[in-house]
C-alpha cells in the first residue's frame, strides 16, 4: 500500500479518537469503514485535513497532482465519500451544561450550525450561551427532520 494512502487512512482513525489499524491488511477487508462513525464536524475537518495533505501527497491517492484548491477539495470529498466512516447524529452529551456559541461552532458542522441558527431565532438564551435543554431539543427533531 503506498504511504500517503495509508496516512490518508490512518489518520481518519486518528480524527476519531481511535488508534489506527497496525496491519495494513485491514483495509482490505470488504466494508472495513462501516465499522467506524464520526459526526459531521468531525467529517468536515478531515476533509479539510485531507485537501491540505493533497498539495503534496497526492500519489497513490488521486490518478495526477491537483493543482487547484477547488480540485483538491473535490478529490477529498470523493475520498471521504468512497472510505469515510459513517455518520452518526450528535448527542447532548457532547455538550457542556450550558453551551456557549464557540462549543456549537465546534461540535457542528457549518450545515448543522446553520440549521441550529435558524430554528433558534428569537428563543430566550443566557448572555453565556444557550440551554442545554434548547440544544438537547434541536437535536432530537434534526434525529427526525433530516
Amino acid at each position: 500500500m503506498n504511504e500517503n494512502l495509508k496516512k490518508a487512512l490512518d489518520y481518519m482513525f486518528y480524527f476519531i479518537g481511535e488508534a489506527c489499524p497496525t496491519n495494513t491488511s485491514y483495509y482490505a477487508k470488504d466494508g472495513w469503514f462501516k465499522k467506524h462513525s464520526w459526526t459531521e464536524k468531525t467529517q468536515e475537518r478531515y476533509t479539510e485535513w485531507l485537501s491540505e495533505y493533497l498539495k503534496k501527497n497526492w500519489q497513490g491517492i488521486t490518478e495526477r497532482k491537483l493543482t487547484s484548491k477547488k480540485d483538491r477539495d473535490k478529490a477529498a470529498e470523493m475520498f471521504v465519500f468512497t472510505y469515510g466512516f459513517k455518520l452518526r447524529p450528535l448527542t447532548i452529551k457532547e455538550f457542556t451544561p450550558l453551551i456557549p456559541y464557540g462549543q456549537l461552532k465546534e461540535l457542528m458542522s457549518k450545515r448543522e450550525l446553520e440549521r441550529f441558527n435558524k430554528w433558534a431565532f428569537g428563543s430566550t438564551m443566557s448572555p453565556h450561551g444557550y440551554y442545554k435543554w434548547d440544544v438537547e431539543s434541536f437535536l432530537k427533531l434534526t434525529h427526525f427532520n433530516f
